[in-house]
């Protein structure tokens, strides 16, 4: 389970369709413009309970945005099945088995899964936010730089 980071905007390629942090400006692969990815839920409530406040990732399955719960007024992160993949059983089945183990997981290096369901055919669950830098950041900072990450590095940024 990894942890999500806040991020202005997600970036994504038009080639290659890899995202990239908000400040990238070009494709590390392909060296292609960047456009921001946007999102039609973005301002309406899941359940009426979070507010889909910002897209802060995407993935093969779904969507992750930055909420507000609105009943404890906190930030949370929701993860919705992605529309492509929601009508296949065994997809959303892994959708809820993924929400189910996370919620199981008890550890500092791992967010908490609060919440897990379906409303008007989005499935989804609710996520502790995280605020800070985007991994993917630091590593095409250092990529544009031309520094190579050493192992040690890397594990501190993730486990610290």
């Amino acid at each position: 389970m990894m942890c999500w980071f806040s991020i202005a905007t997600v970036q994504r390629c038009p080639r290659c369709h890899n995202r990239f942090p908000d400040g990238a400006t070009s494709c590390l692969f392909d060296g292609a413009t960047l456009a921001a990815l946007s999102d039609g839920r973005l301002g309406t409530a899941i359940a009426g309970r979070y507010v889909l406040e910002e897209v802060i990732g995407e993935g093969g399955m779904g969507i992750i945005y930055r909420a507000r719960q609105r009943s404890l007024s906190r930030r949370v992160a929701v993860k919705t099945l992605a529309s492509n993949v929601a009508q296949d059983p065994v997809q959303r089945g892994r959708f809820e088995l993924e929400a189910r183990a996370a919620g199981l997981i008890r550890s500092p290096h791992v967010v908490q899964v609060y919440a897990a369901g379906s409303y008007n055919d989005i499935s989804y669950f609710v996520m502790e936010f995280i605020d800070g830098t985007h991994l993917g950041a630091i590593i095409a900072e250092h990529a544009e730089q031309d520094h190579c990450v050493q192992p040690d590095i890397a594990a501190e940024w993730v486990l610290h």
